[in-house]
């Protein structure tokens, strides 16, 4: 199972994923985030938030409309607006969206997993290729993108 410092070594190349002139994510806002929206995110995903980001890089397209726990990014950028407009088109709360893409969501599941909601077929995606254990894997996955 990947890890951050494992993408750290591998990607050593790469700049962080969270760009040092923004704000940073906060707890406070991931929490308001989940209580707002009835969604919960995992261990893995919040620290990445909270402090992974800061050292750890992520796969170019993976970056592109990535949800940061931190209320003054744009919309494209925002957890919560990310969250907000999933929500608007259907995705079921327990699901806890953080990237979107072309009108398809990446979000966490329940369990920790990682798959995308399609918007042509309203529902979650089906194949294997497109579902991960973990945050950290699809994370790692990310690069594989490029």
């Amino acid at each position: 199972m990947p890890t951050f410092d494992s993408i750290r070594e591998e990607h050593r190349d790469r700049d962080p994923a969270y760009p040092a002139d923004w704000p940073k994510p906060t707890q406070e806002e991931l929490d308001r985030i989940q209580s707002e929206f009835n969604v919960k995110y995992p261990d893995d995903f919040v620290a990445f938030q909270l402090s992974g980001c800061h050292t750890t890089p992520m796969g170019d397209f993976a970056w592109d409309n990535f949800g940061w726990a931190e209320p003054t990014r744009g919309p494209m950028e925002n957890l919560k607006a990310i969250v907000s407009d999933a929500q608007s088109i259907g995705v079921p709360s327990p699901l806890a969206p953080f990237k979107q893409d072309n009108g398809d969501y990446f979000f966490c599941t329940d369990t920790g997993g990682v798959v995308i909601w399609d918007h042509n077929s309203n529902m979650i995606e089906q194949d294997q290729r497109f579902q991960w254990e973990s945050f950290t894997q699809w994370l790692a996955h990310s690069f594989d993108e490029d």
